[in-house]
């Protein structure tokens, strides 16, 4: 119920049970008959791991009607897990969830609208004192907005980022949809994009920041990110060297958690310190970028508004930046 309440509008849930599943308690039935999002009910056949039988098959059926979705499994059964590796290794966006990690999450969610709340209402109150509004896109709903701190620490470029516990929020349906693209095709990165021979500095650096930005559970992701860096050949072979090596591994274990208002930060520093030629990132760049939730889901809103902000001209080198990026951006 905690996961239905607060799902994103995007997102799907499924629920899948059998005659033996634990009941409801009165409770739960009032809070599901009061909730305006519907979950879809998917009585299973009974027998020996026939519900997860018949949970990964549909998983599968609907990885095919819609790839662009990612999946997420939320479930205590670590028997999923094969499942899920299973499609990581050829690329698809399933993950599992255990409940106690989903709640950690749903808290998360909780906080950053509490954060998002106070920060509109501050917003309303200057924009009313006849102070200009600090948001970047004009009426746009902030989703994913977290609860900031006064606390701060270190950005891994030397900056300082206010530190926040909010987490990824709406990310905790089993299904989470994305509009889809209309004239803008998935594409490989344009040759001049990439840094076709990299040193061990450049490697290093952006290895260590991905590391900071794309969760160790999803692989196929930092995968990517890494092609887009450096081209398929050179990305795949740092990938490989990454997974082997104990250096890497004990500077992911040793991470400090970041926040994905900061994830999205170090990422688009990330983008424009390696663009060719080298351009410096806007102040309010990855603010706006993570902000311009709805606007991320799809390439030709995505490019009318960054042509919107920063004019046709930088909208369009923006764009033509990050429009590679995007999608993995949105799934951190």
């Amino acid at each position: 119920m905690p996961l239905l309440v607060t799902s994103q509008p995007e997102d799907e849930v499924f629920v899948f049970y059998t005659q033996k599943s634990p009941h409801m308690s009165y409770e739960n039935v009032r809070l599901l008959k009061e909730t305006e999002k519907e979950a879809s009910f998917i009585k299973c056949f009974e027998g020996s791991n026939a519900l997860d039988f018949q949970l990964v098959t549909q998983l599968g059926y609907m990885l095919c009607e819609n790839p662009e979705y990612q999946y997420i499994i939320v479930s205590n059964d670590t028997g999923f897990d094969a499942a899920v590796r299973y499609w990581m290794t050829r690329k698809m966006p399933v993950s599992r969830l255990s409940g106690k990690e989903c709640s950690k999450r749903l808290q998360r969610s909780r906080r950053a609208a509490e954060g998002e709340r106070a920060q509109n209402t501050g917003e309303q109150t200057r924009s009313s004192a006849g102070e200009e509004a600090s948001l970047p896109v004009e009426n746009e709903k902030v989703q994913e907005a977290p609860e900031q701190e006064k606390a701060a620490e270190e950005h891994p470029y030397g900056e300082q980022t206010a530190k926040d516990e909010s987490g990824i929020a709406g990310e905790t349906a089993a299904a989470e949809g994305a509009e889809p693209e209309q004239d803008e095709k998935d594409r490989e990165p344009e040759q001049e994009d990439i840094i076709s021979e990299p040193t061990q500095a450049q490697k290093d650096d952006i290895a260590k920041n991905l590391l900071c930005c794309i969760s160790k559970d999803n692989l196929a992701d930092f995968h990517n990110a890494l092609v887009v860096f450096f081209g398929k050949e050179n990305g795949k072979k740092l990938y490989q060297e990454i997974k082997s090596s104990p250096e890497y591994t004990a500077y992911r274990d040793n991470l400090q958690e970041c926040s994905q208002e900061e994830k999205f930060d170090i990422y688009c520093r990330m983008v424009f310190a390696y663009s060719k030629p080298v351009e410096s990132c806007p102040k309010d760049f990855s603010l706006f970028l993570f902000k311009a939730n709805g606007k991320r889901k799809n390439l030709n809103s995505l490019r009318a508004a960054l042509q919107g902000h920063y004019g046709k001209e930088k909208g369009m080198r923006y764009y033509s930046l990050f429009k590679s990026h995007i999608k993995i951006m949105n799934r951190m």
